[in-house]
Protein backbone atom coordinates (compact mmCIF):
# COMPACT_ATOMS: atom_id res chain seq x y z
CA UNK A 1 0.00 0.00 0.00
CA UNK A 2 1.14 3.94 -0.56
CA UNK A 3 0.31 7.01 1.41
CA UNK A 4 0.92 10.21 0.32
CA UNK A 5 3.01 12.20 3.06
CA UNK A 6 3.28 15.79 3.37
CA UNK A 7 6.86 15.42 5.63
CA UNK A 8 8.17 12.32 3.57
CA UNK A 9 6.73 12.09 0.31
CA UNK A 10 4.96 8.80 -0.96
CA UNK A 11 5.62 5.91 1.41
CA UNK A 12 4.93 1.88 1.08
CA UNK A 13 3.85 0.02 3.87
CA UNK A 14 2.18 -3.25 4.47
CA UNK A 15 -0.78 -4.00 6.51
CA UNK A 16 1.54 -5.64 9.34
CA UNK A 17 3.35 -2.05 9.61
CA UNK A 18 0.09 -0.30 11.03
CA UNK A 19 0.17 0.48 14.60
CA UNK A 20 -3.19 0.71 16.29
CA UNK A 21 -3.57 3.79 19.02
CA UNK A 22 -7.20 2.10 20.43
CA UNK A 23 -8.21 5.61 21.96
CA UNK A 24 -5.82 7.96 19.70
CA UNK A 25 -3.36 10.07 21.12
CA UNK A 26 -4.24 12.35 23.31
CA UNK A 27 -5.09 15.71 21.81
CA UNK A 28 -5.47 13.43 18.47
CA UNK A 29 -7.85 11.14 19.86
CA UNK A 30 -10.06 10.93 15.75
CA UNK A 31 -6.72 9.58 14.44
CA UNK A 32 -5.86 5.80 15.66
CA UNK A 33 -3.92 3.87 12.34
CA UNK A 34 -0.32 5.11 12.77
CA UNK A 35 3.00 3.96 10.90
CA UNK A 36 6.63 4.66 12.02
CA UNK A 37 8.45 5.88 9.19
CA UNK A 38 12.27 5.75 10.29
CA UNK A 39 14.24 9.06 9.62
CA UNK A 40 17.85 8.36 10.36
CA UNK A 41 19.03 5.32 11.81
CA UNK A 42 21.78 6.28 13.59
CA UNK A 43 19.94 9.08 15.88
CA UNK A 44 17.21 6.85 16.26
CA UNK A 45 15.04 9.67 14.88
CA UNK A 46 11.48 8.74 13.22
CA UNK A 47 7.96 10.33 11.69
CA UNK A 48 5.08 8.64 13.45
CA UNK A 49 2.64 9.36 10.37
CA UNK A 50 -1.24 9.13 10.76
CA UNK A 51 -2.96 6.95 7.76
CA UNK A 52 -6.50 8.66 8.98
CA UNK A 53 -4.97 12.13 7.76
CA UNK A 54 -1.80 12.11 5.78
CA UNK A 55 -1.14 15.92 7.25
CA UNK A 56 -0.58 14.59 11.17
CA UNK A 57 2.53 13.35 11.79
CA UNK A 58 4.88 13.67 14.80
CA UNK A 59 8.70 13.43 15.22
CA UNK A 60 9.65 10.30 17.66
CA UNK A 61 12.82 9.17 19.17
CA UNK A 62 13.98 6.39 20.76
CA UNK A 63 14.30 8.05 24.39
CA UNK A 64 16.92 5.57 25.22
CA UNK A 65 19.75 6.54 22.82
CA UNK A 66 19.60 9.58 24.36
CA UNK A 67 19.06 9.83 28.02
CA UNK A 68 20.65 6.67 29.42
CA UNK A 69 18.73 6.79 32.57
CA UNK A 70 15.35 6.86 31.77
CA UNK A 71 13.32 4.62 33.66
CA UNK A 72 9.73 4.29 34.18
CA UNK A 73 7.40 1.73 34.88
CA UNK A 74 3.75 0.69 32.96
CA UNK A 75 1.10 0.63 35.13
CA UNK A 76 -0.44 -3.07 35.39
CA UNK A 77 -3.64 -1.32 33.49
CA UNK A 78 -1.71 0.05 30.97
CA UNK A 79 -0.03 -3.58 30.23
CA UNK A 80 -2.78 -5.48 30.67
CA UNK A 81 -5.01 -2.96 27.76
CA UNK A 82 -2.06 -3.68 25.45
CA UNK A 83 -1.84 -6.64 25.87
CA UNK A 84 2.16 -6.44 27.34
CA UNK A 85 3.37 -10.28 28.84
CA UNK A 86 6.80 -9.12 29.18
CA UNK A 87 9.39 -6.32 28.40
CA UNK A 88 10.50 -8.15 25.40
CA UNK A 89 6.67 -6.86 23.67
CA UNK A 90 7.60 -2.99 24.52
CA UNK A 91 8.69 -0.31 21.97
CA UNK A 92 9.34 3.00 23.79
CA UNK A 93 9.60 6.25 21.99
CA UNK A 94 8.86 9.94 22.57
CA UNK A 95 7.38 13.00 20.25
CA UNK A 96 10.29 15.55 19.71
CA UNK A 97 9.00 19.51 19.23
CA UNK A 98 10.92 20.90 17.09
CA UNK A 99 12.32 24.20 16.67
CA UNK A 100 14.05 26.76 13.94
CA UNK A 101 17.32 25.73 15.60
CA UNK A 102 18.07 21.98 16.00
CA UNK A 103 19.83 22.59 18.80
CA UNK A 104 16.17 24.08 20.69
CA UNK A 105 14.65 20.89 20.20
CA UNK A 106 12.92 19.04 22.61
CA UNK A 107 11.51 15.50 23.46
CA UNK A 108 8.91 14.44 26.01
CA UNK A 109 9.54 12.11 28.78
CA UNK A 110 6.82 12.33 30.88
CA UNK A 111 4.51 10.94 28.17
CA UNK A 112 6.25 8.04 26.16
CA UNK A 113 4.50 6.54 23.93
CA UNK A 114 4.19 2.19 24.52
CA UNK A 115 4.28 -0.05 21.49
CA UNK A 116 3.38 -3.77 21.87
CA UNK A 117 5.64 -5.23 19.17
CA UNK A 118 3.17 -8.31 19.11
CA UNK A 119 0.19 -7.16 18.02
CA UNK A 120 1.03 -3.39 17.48
CA UNK A 121 -1.41 -1.94 19.48
CA UNK A 122 0.02 1.67 21.06
CA UNK A 123 -0.43 4.05 23.71
CA UNK A 124 0.80 7.33 25.09
CA UNK A 125 0.32 6.97 28.78
CA UNK A 126 1.52 9.49 31.01
CA UNK A 127 3.98 9.52 33.98
CA UNK A 128 2.23 11.09 36.85
CA UNK A 129 4.11 12.02 39.83
CA UNK A 130 7.61 11.94 37.96
CA UNK A 131 10.42 13.79 37.68
CA UNK A 132 10.08 13.65 34.00
CA UNK A 133 8.90 17.05 31.92
CA UNK A 134 7.44 17.35 28.68
CA UNK A 135 10.39 19.13 27.22
CA UNK A 136 13.49 17.76 27.72
CA UNK A 137 16.14 19.67 25.89
CA UNK A 138 17.72 17.11 23.40
CA UNK A 139 20.73 18.87 23.05
CA UNK A 140 21.54 18.60 26.50
CA UNK A 141 20.61 15.44 26.90
CA UNK A 142 23.09 13.82 24.01
CA UNK A 143 26.09 16.02 25.87
CA UNK A 144 25.58 14.50 28.77
CA UNK A 145 25.65 10.63 26.92
CA UNK A 146 29.18 12.15 25.52
CA UNK A 147 30.32 12.95 28.77
CA UNK A 148 28.98 9.84 29.96
CA UNK A 149 31.22 8.06 27.39
CA UNK A 150 34.76 9.95 27.71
Amino acid sequence: MQLDTIALGTVTYDEQDVITFPQGIPGFEGYHRFLIINIDEESSLGCLQSLDDSRVHFIIINPFTVYLNYEFKIEAADQSELGIQSEADVEVWSIVTGNEHIQEATMNLMAPIIINKQNRNAKQIILHNSAYRTKHAIHDLMAAVQDEGE
